[in-house]
């Protein structure tokens, strides 16, 4: 189901990038700061972006041909300026010959881990007593919007869970990479010397396990915090896990340097999980937190 708030919402535009463009979700982290040839293609195209440099963010839409001619690039969530712009590209362009990609090794991308449990992450914040009265615009999609992350479970680790056994790792990495307020962009992520509590607990249920905890963060850094209570029910049949529908509830307050208007002081912010669809697409984006390899698995 979309997003209220999604640029995506607008059949019309879902028909043409389907029918009309090859469309490319990339994370802007990796090529904004190399010069291999993937990176110096990125980077022409994106320049050629009025007032965009490398020394700001330049994540955006962008509408671009094979050889990297900028039509169109620009950041905003207006579906409608999104339908405008490919309608525009879509009646006048015209390839000028069949296109062949340039095969490249890029070692740099986050890859899951053989036989690795993949599941969905979903952020909400519930309530927020500081945002009052009707919202329009940008505010009303802020204070609608759900962020979708993902968790990935190494094999080993879902064996284990599946007999009742929750890693030390996999416990850090659950609290500190995916326990946060990412319904408005990529957050600041916690630290270990951030958590100031992280108590979760198995107990055995007529299905499998049922999960509690308590936790506190605390960012040394900045003022930014989230103390909440979790509960859950994990299900395997055989060493396969079969079910991993988690909740976390609780108090969240602060800001991200990329994640601005939220809502001043404390507010109410849910995190859930459920075991991610193969078959969807989507299932494949790695998480935020595994942008620095290996730590990520630490």
């Amino acid at each position: 189901m979309l997003d209220r708030g999604s640029t995506f919402t607008n059949p019309e535009a879902i028909e043409l990038l389907k029918t009309k463009f090859v469309c490319v979700a990339t994370d802007i982290y990796y090529y904004e700061h190399n010069t291999d040839p993937v990176s110096r293609f990125y980077q022409k195209v994106v320049l050629q972006r009025e007032g965009t440099t490398l020394g700001k963010t330049t994540q955006g839409f962008y509408i671009f041909d094979p050889e990297g001619n900028l039509f169109y690039g620009w950041n905003s969530r207006d579906p409608n300026l999104l339908l405008k712009n490919l309608q525009s590209v879509a009646s006048s362009y015209k390839a000028k010959s069949a296109w062949v990609p340039d095969k490249h090794e890029n070692n740099r991308f986050r890859q899951i881990p053989k036989d690795a449990v993949v599941v969905a992450c979903f952020s909400k914040i519930l309530e927020a007593p500081a945002w009052k009265g009707e919202a329009h615009g940008h505010q009303k999609i802020f204070r609608e919007s759900i962020g979708r992350e993902h968790l990935w479970i190494k094999s080993s680790e879902a064996r284990a869970l599946a007999r009742g056994d929750l890693s030390e790792a996999l416990k850090r990495r659950f609290v500190i990479y995916h326990l946060n307020d990412f319904t408005r962009g990529e957050p600041d992520l916690w630290t270990l010397d951030d958590i100031e509590k992280a108590e979760i607990d198995l107990q055995p249920s007529k299905k499998g396990y049922i999960l509690k905890g308590e936790v506190s963060l605390r960012a040394k850094r900045a003022d930014r915090w989230y103390v909440c209570s979790l509960y859950g029910e994990i299900e395997s049949k055989g060493e396969t896990l079969t079910k991993f529908d988690v909740v976390a509830r609780g108090t969240f307050h602060g800001l991200g340097k990329f994640t601005k208007n939220g809502p001043p002081g404390d507010f109410t912010l849910a995190v859930a999980f459920e075991l991610a669809d193969p078959k969807d697409e989507a299932s494949k984006a790695p998480p935020q937190g595994a942008q620095n390899g290996d730590t990520y698995f630490r």
